[in-house]
């Protein structure tokens, strides 16, 4: 198939899938098993990052590929690589944090009523956040860029879906520092994709 096609055929297997995220979340909710917005959360951003880890396993599967080759090499010896990766995506989501807070886009609070329950719930919603992340960057950066970077050329790839995620966001954020920020962190994810695998 070309690579148009393999990608549409990814696009309509996570959207088929998609629906079907919530139904974990629900089914443990429904049974007590979870207990605070942070717990459905957690478990709302695994079931979305499986709707996208199936299509891509499937992918993977049929062109005779490791799951690992499309953004998640989970290889020994790979772990300097992957303290790299770690710190250019903290190190650009302070930097995102500190310019919309100087901008005034966001702003900090400090300590408010129910801070000890947020912090209490630290630990979940960063379950919550690692799922989220592995869920938007196995999207954005898995699958689709493997292929079309294939067909197109990586950076061609990269602008191109990262130009996409970012008018995706056109609804939520009007303010064109945000979308602009979300344009550069979507490249400095493909320069870490590209630098570290």
């Amino acid at each position: 198939l070309a690579a148009k096609w393999k990608a549409f055929l990814f696009v309509v297997g996570v959207l088929l899938l998609f629906p079907l995220a919530l139904v974990p979340a629900n089914w443990l909710s429904a049974r007590g098993l979870l207990q605070g917005q942070a717990a459905w959360t957690a478990a709302m951003n695994w079931g979305v990052f499986l709707a996208v880890l199936v299509p891509t396993t499937v992918a993977a599967w049929c062109e005779g590929q490791p799951v690992g080759s499309f953004g998640l090499p989970w290889r020994a010896g790979r772990e300097r690589l992957f303290a790299e990766g770690v710190a250019w995506g903290v190190g650009a989501a302070g930097l995102l944090a500190g310019l919309l807070h100087v901008t005034g886009v966001a702003r900090g609070l400090g300590l408010t009523p129910g801070a000890s329950e947020a912090i209490r719930s630290g630990p979940t919603w960063g379950l919550s956040l690692l799922g989220f992340a592995l869920f938007e960057q196995s999207l954005k950066r898995g699958y689709l860029q493997s292929t079309l970077g294939r067909a197109l050329g990586f950076w061609q790839a990269a602008w191109l879906l990262s130009i996409l995620f970012a008018l995706e966001r056109l609804l939520a954020y009007r303010n064109p520092l945000a979308l602009t920020a979300f344009l550069v962190t979507g490249l400095l994810a493909c320069l870490t994709l590209r630098r570290t695998g």
